[in-house]
C-alpha cells in the first residue's frame, strides 16, 4: 500500500502522492515483518523523505531489512560503509 502513495495512482479512484502516508503504511509493514518496506524506510529516512533526514535512522532499517533477507539493503550498507570508513 505504501507504494502507491509514493507514485500516486491516475484515475477516477484516484490516489494523490502522500509520503507521509506512504511512511505509516510502510512503518506497518516493518512492523510485520516485511522487508522491503524496512528498505523503503531506510530509503526514506536517508533522503529526507516525510521526514528529517537521518542517516543513524537510515542505517537502523536498511540494517533491520539486511537482517530479514532483503539484499538491496545489504548492498546498500556496504555502499555506506565504504563512503563512511573511507
Amino acid at each position: 500500500m505504501g507504494d502507491l502513495y509514493v507514485l500516486g495512482v491516475p484515475g477516477e479512484e484516484a490516489i494523490p502522492r502522500d509520503f507521509g502516508k506512504a511512511r505509516e503504511n510502510y512503518m506497518r509493514a516493518a512492523e510485520l515483518g516485511d522487508n522491503t518496506a524496512m528498505y523503503r524506510l531506510g530509503v526514506m529516512c536517508s533522503n529526507g523523505i516525510a521526514g528529517e533526514a537521518s542517516a543513524e535512522e537510515a542505517r537502523s532499517w536498511m540494517k533491520k531489512a539486511a537482517e530479514a533477507g532483503n539484499e538491496e539493503a545489504k548492498k546498500w550498507l556496504n555502499i555506506d560503509s565504504v563512503v563512511y570508513q573511507g
